[in-house]
């Protein structure tokens, strides 16, 4: 139902819409730039990444998430769950606390991530690694997060129960990490390790020629 969506946390309204909205979008560009028989080579290649689907250019350039590996929880923590989010997802995070088109300017250029999860009982955590095109699409994602953080660390008091400490954001070039809910001490430990996992951008190659949107 409609007022079901709109009251669902936005990270599952934009799982749950994405394939209608932006899928819809994503073929039509595609049907544009080369008919049907483009759109029917899908099947053969199908989008790597939510960031291919929001810019379908990217996905006729040839351009894949450049590999990062997930963290390894601190010593003395155990890992819940280890993944990759996309951009689509870091969109939605950032929408919470910043205005849409922001949002969304400050989630394009992203080039790959992994996170990890540590849980409650301890004190709840989430690291997480970040990587952007450019030092510029970096330090856009970089301030429309900390406008996120500010949001994430005056959360009500059972949200903070589970993230007991302060979230750390740290920038290297290109990456921008994110520690929450860890001891300080343990947070800027970790900050200082997860630019390490980032891998080394794959070259570009148009899958099937040179077609523009």
């Amino acid at each position: 139902k409609n007022s079901e969506l709109k009251g669902a946390a936005p990270f599952q309204r934009e799982r749950l819409v994405f394939p209608y909205q932006a899928g819809a979008s994503f073929v039509a560009q595609l049907h544009r730039a080369g008919g049907f028989a483009l759109v029917n080579r899908l099947y053969e290649l199908p989008p790597a990444s939510t960031e291919h689907v929001l810019h379908p250019e990217k996905y006729l350039a040839g351009e894949l998430p450049v590999p990062v590996r997930a963290p390894t929880a601190p010593p003395g923590f155990q890992s819940l769950r280890s993944g990759h989010v996309g951009e689509l997802l870091l969109r939605a995070m950032l929408e919470v606390c910043n205005e849409t088109p922001a949002a969304h300017q400050a989630a394009a250029g992203w080039g790959g991530d992994a996170f990890t999860v540590v849980p409650p009982p301890a004190p709840g955590g989430l690291l997480l690694v970040t990587t952007w095109d450019t030092d510029v699409d970096a330090q856009e994602f970089e301030r429309a997060l900390r406008a996120t953080v500010n949001c994430w660390d005056h959360a009500p008091p059972a949200t903070r129960e589970i993230f007991r400490y302060a979230t750390q954001v740290r920038r290297d070039g290109k990456t921008v990490s994110v520690a929450r809910g860890l001891p300080p001490g343990v947070a800027r430990q970790a900050l200082s390790g997860l630019p390490e996992l980032v891998g080394q951008r794959i070259p570009a190659q148009p899958p099937f020629g040179p077609i523009e949107i």
